[in-house]
């Protein structure tokens, strides 16, 4: 399939999507005040639903990009919640606390911070995403 502009509108559209799930992933965290390792599923959810913006031609294709855009809202997640963490502990704002650390303390912070089910759930959730991404590409 020849990659159109069609193709990034929509690859630009699931990764926006993913991304969005992402911040409420994080904004989830910082009201319940704990790193809600849950909603690595609920963001595996939206990555299939995200993966069926991208034409592809066939169902591998859809849920390789389902795990790639969960792992992008992952990613985006945990930068985010690592910033919130941060800001609050130095009492500094949050946009500052941003463009001060960079993706490897947001990495580092993350990685120290993750628990045994935090992993697990974050490691299922693009296997996940793939499965129902296959399963939903395979029945249409």
């Amino acid at each position: 399939m020849p990659r159109t502009p069609k193709f990034y509108t929509s690859l630009f559209a699931g990764l926006m999507v993913a991304l969005a799930a992402g911040a409420v992933w994080s904004l989830v965290a910082l009201m319940l005040r704990n790193d809600a390792p849950w909603m690595a599923i609920p963001l595996a959810l939206v990555g299939a639903i995200a993966a069926g913006f991208v034409p592809v031609r066939h169902a591998w294709g859809s849920a390789a990009w389902a795990a790639l855009l969960t792992l992008a809202g992952i990613a985006y997640a945990q930068f985010l919640h690592a910033a919130n963490v941060i800001s609050i502990a130095l009492g500094t704002p949050l946009r500052d606390t941003l463009a001060a650390i960079g993706t490897e303390m947001a990495f580092a912070l993350s990685v120290a911070r993750i628990s045994r089910i935090g992993a697990i759930a974050i490691a299922v959730a693009p296997i996940l995403a793939a499965a129902l991404a296959w399963h939903r590409a395979r029945r249409a």
